[in-house]
């Protein structure tokens, strides 16, 4: 398990990335325009893309005022 910083702005780009692959992926296996191995493969890099976010566990960040000194 991968755990990430939901808050952070590579994981937040590389979601976003995930996200618009698998709509690009899924509108290639809508169109019907694939023959059926190049479908499968389609399909293969789509669950891969899943696969990935599943795999990881986005952690929340708390603020706890005892880890920072603040200034007076």
């Amino acid at each position: 398990m991968i755990k990430v910083d939901s808050h952070s702005s590579t994981w937040r780009n590389i979601k976003a990335y995930i996200d618009e692959r698998c709509a690009t992926l899924s509108a290639r296996t809508d169109a019907l325009t694939l023959n059926w191995e190049e479908t499968q493969q389609t399909r293969a890099r789509i669950a891969e893309l899943k696969a990935l976010i599943g795999e990881t566990q986005v952690e929340e960040v708390t603020f706890v005022s005892e880890d920072f000194e603040l200034p007076n």
